[in-house]
């Protein structure tokens, strides 16, 4: 892997799980896809007007039947997007320089969930999930909006290709293996290298409503069938 962080967080995933194997299967996969509305900080765009796909692949490891770890690897579209109602809140005119952003990136995420609202049943209803998420982007393409008729030019290079942050989600498990979740995420670290011109600084958030699908349901969670005691 790349990214030296990622490597860390997924060694050491694995290596807790792997250390605390027990006779029950406390491992489960499954897939998960959905949309993220999103926005940069620093683009001098208002309002959620990008819209962008997610998906990928999730880990999860039952500690209990109330918490597990979690890591996710996938996809996912973010960026910013100009709207005609958009108007600048700036006073300069070098700040009606306006610059959209549609970027693609290879997307992980290392967290822990705590569940709620236990049922009858045994699995329970409601969970918020939070741990860190990284990024990094394979395409990074920028429309810059001169809205002053002011010459502008974007190096691509002085933009980092990483961002990072926490990532908090609200889960609701509708079955034992269909949940819907909604999402927030908000870039710790500033992609812009060297400030240029009106771009100081580009901060990645969205919003994210997805929908995920488990394989199966960890041992754990099983209902054990009561032996029925013979009558002499």
């Amino acid at each position: 892997m790349k990214h030296p962080i990622l490597s860390t967080l997924l060694i050491f995933f694995l290596h807790f799980a792997g250390s605390n194997l027990s006779a029950q299967n406390r491992f489960n996969i499954g897939v998960d896809f959905g949309i993220l509305n999103s926005q940069f900080d620093g683009d001098k765009l208002f309002g959620f007007n990008k819209y962008g796909l997610t998906g990928g692949l999730q880990v999860h490891y039952s500690i209990s039947n109330t918490s597990e770890l979690r890591f996710d690897l996938g996809y996912m579209n973010i960026g910013s997007n100009y709207a005609n109602e958009t108007r600048p809140n700036v006073i300069t005119p070098a700040d009606y320089t306006l610059l959209s952003i549609n970027m693609q990136a290879a997307s992980s995420f290392i967290g822990i969930t705590q569940k709620f609202r236990p049922t009858p049943s045994g699995y329970r209803t409601f969970g918020v999930t939070a741990g860190l998420r990284i990024a990094r982007a394979f395409t990074f393409d920028t429309q810059i909006h001169n809205v002053g008729n002011i010459p502008f030019e974007f190096d691509r290079q002085n933009i980092s290709s990483t961002t990072y942050g926490p990532d908090i989600k609200f889960e609701w498990y509708l079955t034992p293996k269909i949940t819907a979740q909604a999402s927030v995420y908000f870039s710790i670290n500033n992609m812009v290298l060297n400030e240029e011109n009106f771009v100081s600084v580009l901060r990645p958030y969205f919003f994210g409503y997805s929908a995920s699908y488990l394989f199966s349901k960890p041992s754990i969670f099983k209902t054990r069938k009561k032996k029925k005691r013979r009558r002499r």
